[in-house]
């Protein structure tokens, strides 16, 4: 009878209100179909439970009802792997790579040891039961004190394995090295007058100007691209098939990687590059024009260093950039790091 109420549960997460339904109908035809008092009897009780189990399914439990009910707990964000999500088209001609594991998630067994040891321990016997489905959730029966119970481990449990992380990276273009004003310390945290000047610069198009700004998120230790740009195609050369044709990403690149967090700073890794297309030369030879894209090209290299958390921080000048790049001549690259809310 267990097995069969597995399976019956298994349904109801399909489609409960439709499994149900259909369930109750079959049931209803077989109990009028039969002659057997004791058989309609018995189909009648399991067209209750079915009702109770589709009620419960759907986490209708009432209140200070004590009852073992079935419920499901959904467990795939902690099985789930961390991957990371590399950008190589900007940094080189490679087609980018199939994401990496990099943190394998917690394993299914691991995750209803720990459910038995601090829910409820010595309690998962008899009725009390826990089966693992193949979606990556748990189908409990157990009274609601203890789904309530488990509900709370696995909320403070992906709260701990999977705090993410959200960044915003801003570009500004700056006419000299060090405007008026404006000295960051050597560690790059700007104090709040720096982040008002720049906020005030901006505003004022003075010797700062606002050029790009975008924003990422994550998990621990997941590294993470972002770009900012456009793709631009020229013809390369020709071959038998016709014009061979390249393609050259203009604009910010960066990889961040949260190497570790906590609540007052993070420490990070991270690689900014920044690519601007001059102009295209293009030359006329037999076969039709090959056009090579004058291209200048500024990066600041991949390092670790400590970010204070929720505070700016400037990681760097890029530069200078000849005039015809119109940005800058100097780039600064300014960086944000919080918890993910």
């Amino acid at each position: 009878m267990r097995f069969l109420e597995i399976l019956l549960a298994l349904a109801l997460l399909q489609d409960p209100g439709g499994s149900a339904t259909e369930f109750s109908r079959r049931i209803e035809r077989e109990a009028a179909a039969t002659k057997d008092a004791e058989v309609r009897g018995r189909l009648e009780k399991v067209r209750e439970r079915l009702k109770e189990r589709a009620r419960t399914i759907l986490g209708a439990v009432p209140a200070g009802d004590d009852r073992p009910v079935f419920m499901i707990h959904d467990i795939s964000r902690l099985t789930a792997p961390i991957l990371d999500q590399p950008f190589p088209a900007f940094w080189s001609d490679s087609p980018a790579p199939a994401p990496v594991a990099v943190e394998p998630g917690l394993g299914e067994e691991q995750i209803v040891d720990l459910i038995k040891e601090r829910v409820s321990p010595g309690s998962w016997e008899g009725d009390q039961t826990m089966e693992k489905t193949p979606d990556m959730k748990l189908l409990i029966h157990a009274p609601p004190a203890i789904h309530h119970g488990t509900a709370r481990m696995l909320e403070l449990l992906d709260r701990e394995t999977n705090r993410g992380w959200k960044a915003s990276i801003a570009i500004f273009g700056l006419s000299v090295p060090r405007p008026a004003g404006f000295n960051p310390p050597s560690d790059g945290v700007l104090p709040e007058a720096s982040d008002a000047l720049l906020s005030k610069a901006v505003r004022d198009a003075g010797d700062i100007r606002a050029l790009n700004s975008f924003e990422v998120a994550g998990r621990p230790l997941q590294l993470m691209s972002l770009f900012s740009g456009r793709e631009v195609t020229f013809v390369a050369g020709y071959d038998k098939t016709g014009a061979l044709t390249r393609k050259v990403l203009e604009g910010v690149c960066a990889e961040l990687r949260v190497v570790s967090g906590g609540p007052e700073a993070f420490h990070i890794s991270i690689r900014v590059g920044y690519r601007k297309i001059l102009g295209i030369d293009e030359v006329t030879l037999a076969a039709g024009p090959v056009q090579t894209p004058r291209v200048v090209e500024v990066e600041l290299p991949e390092e670790e260093r400590r970010i204070p958390r929720g505070r700016r921080v400037l990681l760097g000048l890029l530069g200078p950039l000849p005039d015809e790049a119109k940005a800058g001549p100097y780039l600064a690259v300014v960086l944000r790091v919080d918890h993910a809310r």
